[in-house]
């Protein structure tokens, strides 16, 4: 057990060490979850989750590039900001809670145009909220052609 940006991490006997994706760290994971544990599910370098990670490998594979693209990005995750921000053409961050984010919404509840957004980027957010709602304010607010994440 140890700690590190003032979380306990344990690393059980079955963690090997990994390569991040993100930021290029190689060692042992931390595990995340409290009722059902990820094993190396966080970098130790970056503290990316292994849902971040594998967002960006989406990105690299299917060369989905955010240049000329407007993207609402909700719960934003700070490693994802630094990809997507610099190169997307327009990019908000909304959370109903953040400080840091560019705009304070509820995403049951979304103020903007129809279909202003190109994509939308959306982790560890439905599963809190009334997802059905969520999704039709989603659908509403980015154009279907595009992605929804």
């Amino acid at each position: 057990m140890f700690k590190s940006f003032g979380h306990t991490y344990v690393l059980l006997p079955f963690s090997a060490p990994r390569q991040c994706n993100i930021c290029g760290y190689t060692g042992k994971f931390g595990h995340a979850g409290l009722y059902c544990i990820r094993p190396d599910a966080i970098c130790m370098s970056c503290r990316s989750t292994d849902r971040e990670r594998l967002f960006v490998l989406y990105l690299q594979k299917w060369q989905w590039a955010p240049e000329g693209k407007s993207i609402l990005h909700f719960a934003a995750e700070l490693n994802l900001v630094d990809r997507l921000r610099p190169r997307a053409d327009h990019y908000t961050s909304a959370d109903l809670f953040m400080a840091s984010a560019d705009v304070a919404c509820n995403i049951e509840n979304i103020d903007c145009e129809d279909r202003q957004f190109d994509a939308v980027v959306c982790f560890h957010v439905l599963e809190h909220v009334d997802t059905p709602k969520a999704l039709r304010e989603l659908r509403g607010c980015s154009d279907p052609v595009e992605r929804r994440f």
